[in-house]
């Protein structure tokens, strides 16, 4: 049974006082709203989400802090004896509402052949992410981004975790800021090079363009909430 707007997909998302941010959940949304998969919104505060994993027997997404993280999703059952299936991680994600809700049906995330190719440049992506870290972790951070028991949350486990206050941590970043904008021009010219379209395949719409979207909407809301 596919998702309906009397039942559903349940999508759980980070809950702030300024919208959807984080680019992980937006891969979600974004893949939701572009297959036109009817579905709900959850907003989990950050202190929740690992009980929220726990409540409904979902599995660890990283062996690392934090081990639990959003998004996740529950997809109505077809066996009404049966709960939800629950799915977490964006792209494991993506992988999921593709092989459910498949073409023509729905619009595809991963034309035929794209999977394995698709993976490598959101890792290229994520790695550029990555770089803007200290300066884009201590936006979130700062008072009115989140909600309050998040924000107390957000702050007290990222200090432990790189060892220093959000302050330090965004003055770091504003030292290397000039290394993450070289990386991210060498590889908008990587993108430039093909001229057949505009988005990451030419003229077709990919998961990879969601992906794209999904950071720099994060930059937009981050920087200018």
């Amino acid at each position: 049974m596919a998702a309906t707007k009397a039942n559903p997909i349940v999508f759980f998302d980070i809950a702030s006082k300024v919208g959807p941010w984080s680019p992980n959940t937006w891969k979600t949304r974004l893949a939701l709203i572009y297959k036109r998969i009817p579905y709900r919104v959850e907003y989990v505060s950050y202190p929740d989400i690992e009980p929220t994993f726990k409540r409904f027997g979902v599995l660890p997404t990283s062996d690392n802090a934090p081990q639990y993280t959003l998004p996740m999703i529950a997809d109505p059952s077809s066996d009404p004896s049966k709960g939800p299936t629950y799915i977490a991680n964006s792209f494991k994600i993506a992988l999921y509402l593709d092989d459910k809700y498949p073409s023509p049906d729905y619009p595809t995330l991963f034309p035929p052949g794209t999977r394995a190719l698709q993976r490598v440049f959101i890792e290229r992506v994520s790695s550029l992410i990555l770089l803007m870290a200290p300066t884009m972790l201590p936006l979130v951070g700062q008072p009115g981004f989140l909600d309050d028991r998040g924000e107390e949350y957000y702050r007290r486990t990222r200090q432990a975790k790189f060892g220093k206050s959000l302050e330090q941590l965004a003055e770091e970043g504003h030292q290397t800021w000039g290394k993450v904008q070289e990386s991210w021009e060498t590889f908008g010219r990587l993108l430039e090079s093909d001229t057949t379209g505009p988005f990451v395949m030419g003229t077709r719409i990919s998961y990879a363009d969601l992906v794209l979207v999904a950071a720099f909407g994060w930059i937009k809301r981050a920087d200018g909430w």
